[in-house]
């Protein structure tokens, strides 16, 4: 007879393989530039990118992204960098 696994063990096994599939990338001077230049291009800001943006991922905040501009954070999610450089990129010139 198989053992029971409850469904919290299971949740959290889930999400321990999800948290291996995160890619990450490190936030260089020439991907910090790009971010600047393309909120700079395009005249919104990281929170109003985040408010007008449909499909916004989860758990990708404002903050975050300011972290990554202003060097507090070495990496970021390559899912949500590609994300938040697309969006910006998409916008028309300001």
């Amino acid at each position: 007879r198989t053992p029971r696994v409850s469904g919290w063990t299971q949740a959290r096994r889930a999400a321990k393989r999800e948290a291996r599939a995160i890619v990450r990338v490190t936030i260089t001077t020439a991907r910090r530039d790009a971010l600047i230049a393309e909120r700079a291009r395009s005249g919104v800001g990281q929170s109003e990118l985040l408010k007008t943006a449909q499909d916004v991922p989860t758990g990708l905040r404002a903050g975050l992204i300011s972290a990554w501009i202003n060097g507090y954070a070495q990496s970021a999610r390559k899912d949500y960098y590609d994300w938040v450089l697309a969006q910006w990129r998409d916008l028309p010139n300001a």
